[in-house]
């Protein structure tokens, strides 16, 4: 039985062979864009983070004939950004030392989120969420 993310892999995937709607679409489609892609997706609503939301939002960027970016610099000219991470609650002394790796991992994450936004302002580079990337890539109307 496949599982709901494989399912919404199998979708992404076909839609992006077949459903391109050109016409709603803002992204740059006359040239290539080269696009940043930060943060965590949940592509299927669900709540939680998709494991590979990353490589989807990527895969579908490139099926549309634009290069991603790896780093963020002045060939960048779209990010698109996923779900900010929450703000993690430092443990107290007395918990287990596996809750403080847990905890500088998610303030990592958070901290990465953060300096991506800032370094896009900073550069001028337009940012778009997971929603307003796959409306204006033609997945879904508004």
């Amino acid at each position: 039985m496949l599982e709901k993310q494989s399912i919404v892999l199998v979708s992404i995937m076909l839609i992006a062979g077949c459903c391109m709607n050109n016409e709603q679409a803002n992204i740059n489609h006359t040239q290539p864009e080269t696009i940043y892609v930060f943060g965590t997706f949940d592509l299927d609503k669900d709540g939680k983070p998709d494991p590979n939301g990353y490589e989807l939002i990527t895969d579908i960027a490139e099926r549309l004939g634009h290069n991603t970016a790896d780093e963020l610099n002045d060939s960048v000219t779209l990010a698109v950004i996923g779900d900010e991470p929450d703000i993690p609650t430092q443990p107290s002394d007395e918990q287990a030392p596996i809750l403080m790796k847990e905890y500088r991992s998610a303030l990592d994450s958070y901290q990465a989120y953060q300096s991506s936004l800032r370094t896009t302002a900073d550069l001028g580079i337009p940012v778009i969420n997971q929603t307003r990337f796959l409306n204006q890539a033609g997945y879904f109307t508004e």
